[in-house]
């Protein structure tokens, strides 16, 4: 069987995600807000759900790598809630990607979070959502 999750240069992407779940379960743990935002990934209706704090600063960390044309991975674990599982998406500049907040005001940004997160994307394991640092200065950036 091949893993179109990651592909190879002769395989096209396609979205992982299609066994559900989300990273809300995660973001719900940690409680960050009630204002829940989307990230809409390629021409799939599948929307991912993550709270407006952490997706601003998933938002960040992979427009980043997208800019410098970085290809790299994004998994989530699916919670205990909808039986456990993982799910890994792979990110490239020629596949859309939206992000869509709750929200109407941007939060303030968590520079160290930022930093956490693109360590994450640079690793062989990908970028996944990782805790938000406590005791850290948050730093207004402007997304």
């Amino acid at each position: 069987m091949i893993d179109t999750c990651h592909p190879t240069q002769s395989q096209a992407p396609r979205d992982c995600s299609s066994n559900g779940g989300s990273l809300k379960q995660f973001a719900r743990t940690i409680e960050y807000s009630d204002r829940v935002g989307r990230l809409i990934y390629g021409a799939s209706p599948r929307e991912i759900e993550i709270d407006d704090r952490p997706l601003a600063h998933l938002k960040v960390a992979i427009i980043s790598k997208l800019r410098r044309s970085e290809s790299f991975t994004l998994s989530w674990d699916h919670g205990k809630a909808r039986g456990g599982g993982r799910s890994t998406i792979w990110l490239h500049q020629s596949i859309p990607l939206r992000f869509d907040f709750d929200g109407s005001r941007p939060p303030v940004l968590n520079r160290a979070w930022i930093e956490l997160l693109m360590v994450a994307a640079n690793s062989t394991e990908g970028l996944q959502l990782v805790p938000e640092p406590e005791g850290s200065i948050n730093t207004q950036l402007v997304g």
